[in-house]
């Protein structure tokens, strides 16, 4: 149950120690529950484990309960991304599930494509975990409010260019976003 979208923090269900149900109920939470994005499975982002270890080493979990056995329960979020993991006392701390806010998209058609013609509105440079190794890929966004990801190809040895790629607000939730110098010497 911990591990399906259906598992809320504030009402666990009988399955969970009576603890974990808060003492005292703030309406204004009750009505912020409510409009709370909803979650969207991503059994693809949990078969790649390994992405969030290092992530979730830096991020203090946003629920964090235990059992009388000694079994931790934790819910972390990474911008767009959640990680639920379990970890038994003494055991190695295993991600159960991981949900997005961000519905799965689907390929955009040809036709749908960024246009050459457009203006750029912002450039942005990205760091991500890829595999035991690090690798750089650069979001273009344009005026009229697509996106486009530059990035090598790892088998080509060559850039390439995706127009409107999928789970974009997600791939950045877990990159690093470089700090630059200021850009006053481009005027």
């Amino acid at each position: 149950h911990f591990c399906s979208k259906a598992f809320h923090m504030d009402s666990p269900g009988p399955l969970f120690p009576s603890t974990w149900v808060p003492s005292v109920e703030i309406l204004h939470n009750e009505a912020k529950a409510k409009h709370a994005p909803a979650l969207h499975p991503r059994p693809d982002w949990q078969a790649q484990a390994h992405a969030f270890e290092q992530a979730l080493e830096s991020v203090v979990p946003v629920f964090d309960r235990s059992t009388e056995d000694g079994t931790c329960f934790r819910i972390y979020r990474i911008g767009s991304i959640e990680v639920r993991t379990t970890q038994e006392q003494e055991g190695v701390e295993a991600i159960g599930a991981v949900f997005s806010t961000q519905a799965s998209t689907s390929r955009v058609r040809p036709q749908d494509a960024s246009k050459d013609k457009e203006r750029l509105k912002k450039v942005t440079e990205y760091v991500e975990r890829y595999g035991k190794d690090h690798r750089c890929f650069i979001v273009i966004e344009t005026d009229s409010g697509n996106s486009i990801v530059i990035e090598d190809s790892p088998k080509e040895g060559t850039a390439r260019r995706i127009d409107h790629p999928q789970n974009l607000a997600d791939r950045t939730s877990l990159a690093k976003s470089p700090a630059l110098p200021s850009a006053g010497w481009l005027a």
